[in-house]
């Protein structure tokens, strides 16, 4: 993208006969710089309204593919907007950064309200990643050692949570041959295993303090209240615990619909999960306890501070 830029402005000056950078503001230019990485790591980030492309695509994909995309892909996304736009241009990032704030509220919010509506496990999942994505955004704009701490820690905490939920969504497609919540219905009765691990991870998504998942939205908030300390803070504030409860609403709902209620008669003989499936999933459910008893872990050397001193800055 810089080399596009730069010779993109080298030609022009050169079909011109005049050199531009004499007449191009360099402020004006890293700010160009920073809205086009913005926008081209945003939309690997499912970043509203470029996230349209997310929902269908873990629907096409196998089980196994959308945990790496939503654990690992998604992640390279704002992992960019951290290590490209905001290290190269600090002062933009800080200016602005109430524009990163505005979009992370705005996924939160809208991302929850779409996942309550899904009918369909995947692109209840899908919209839900949506949603936490807007943690990390929140994080970013808020631009310091609380809010990139928080950014960090939502990236590997969702990463590990969302890849349990699509490896959970696999396992029940693979058993019942559907994916639609409303023919599910008593299968912690059925698959206890399974069942145990939807709710461990349901809990983990909707912030359920000591797993991962509640430290992150934690971080976000107290950096954001520090970012703004006034009335305009509380606002954002306010909004995104909308978006939080929304959450716990579609979570609690999902639980329900699949593991309590009515047993379809259909599924009663189904197998619970296979021992290679436990072990992955045990591995995933365990970092993220680990996690959420111990943020230190990655909080400790994921603050602002700590990266400029990395980077030796």
């Amino acid at each position: 993208m810089i080399l596009a830029n730069y010779f993109f402005f080298y030609s022009l000056s050169f079909i011109l006969g005049i050199n531009l950078s004499f007449y191009i503001n360099y402020y004006f230019l890293t700010l160009f710089l920073f809205i086009l990485f913005f926008v081209a790591f945003g939309i690997e980030a499912a970043l509203v309204p470029f996230h349209t492309w997310l929902p269908d695509g873990h629907s096409a994909a196998p089980s196994s593919i959308s945990m790496i995309l939503a654990g690992v892909l998604l992640k390279m996304g704002t992992y960019g907007i951290l290590r490209i736009p905001m290290v190269f241009f600090p002062d933009i990032a800080e200016k602005y950064g109430i524009i990163l704030i505005i979009f992370g509220v705005l996924n939160l919010v809208y991302g929850a309200f779409n996942a309550f509506r899904q009918v369909d496990i995947k692109y209840l999942i899908a919209y839900s990643s949506i949603s936490h994505m807007g943690v990390v955004f929140i994080g970013l704009g808020a631009n310091n050692d609380l809010g990139v701490s928080a950014a960090v820690f939502q990236m590997v905490s969702h990463g590990l949570i969302s890849a349990l939920l699509f490896s959970i969504a696999g396992s029940l497609q693979y058993r019942t041959n559907t994916r639609l919540i409303d023919n599910y219905g008593g299968l912690m009765r059925v698959i206890p295993f399974i069942g145990a691990m939807l709710v461990f991870s349901g809990m983990a998504n909707l912030g359920l303090p000591g797993l991962s998942g509640f430290v992150a939205e934690l971080l976000s908030m107290s950096a954001l209240l520090k970012k703004f300390y006034d009335l305009l803070g509380i606002v954002f504030v306010i909004i995104s615990l909308i978006g939080v409860f929304i959450t716990a609403v579609y979570v609690l709902n999902l639980i329900d619909k699949v593991l309590y209620r009515k047993t379809n008669i259909v599924y009663v003989k189904i197998q619970d999960a296979h021992w290679d499936e436990k072990l992955h999933m045990l591995v995933l459910a365990s970092f993220i306890l680990v996690l959420g008893i111990f943020p230190w872990l990655i909080t400790d050397i994921s603050n602002l501070s700590k990266i400029m001193q990395i980077l030796g800055m």
